[in-house]
């Protein structure tokens, strides 16, 4: 995020003026020639003690200072909803990141459980294995011994 606000700066170089004498001096007569108006407007007590173009002036300054402040405040409303969209996003991502953190604590925990029943299913697999072999060889040694006794028992008939 760093690197793409960095990226999107915009650089908007201009060369320095330079102040020569004459333009200075005609700002200072301008600027003497306010205050002069402004000092007249004061003795004569007309009013408010600022000319009327000092005062128009002034208020042109206000009014642009508010359609400023305005504007901004305009900006400002969207880009406060998208930063609180920004912050429930986030809030949600972290909650996302604490479940699948705490499934795969789950899952890892099954995996070994699992591994447990496995290592038992062999051992029973094993013991069951060696259980029909023995039945087998009961099996085996009852016919074995059936068929003796059938021949003892027909011996002694």
């Amino acid at each position: 995020m760093y690197a793409l606000r960095a990226k999107s700066i915009m650089n908007k170089p201009k060369v320095n003026q330079r102040m020569n004498c004459n333009s200075l001096l005609k700002e200072y007569v301008a600027e003497i020639d306010r205050l002069k108006c402004d000092l007249l407007a004061a003795w004569e007590k007309n009013g408010i003690y600022f000319s009327e173009e000092s005062w128009n002036q002034m208020n042109m300054k206000s009014e642009l200072r508010q359609t400023e402040l305005v504007e901004a405040n305009n900006y400002r409303e969207p880009l406060r909803v998208v930063r609180d969209e920004y912050d429930q996003s986030i809030a949600v991502l972290k909650n996302k990141g604490h479940n699948f953190q705490s499934t795969k604590a789950s899952l890892v925990q099954k995996g070994e459980e699992l591994q447990q029943r496995e290592v038992e299913l062999q051992k029973v697999t094993n013991t069951f294995e060696e259980a029909v072999i023995v039945c087998q060889a009961h099996r085996d040694t009852e016919v074995t011994l059936n068929d003796i006794a059938m021949g003892l028992k027909g011996v002694t008939a």
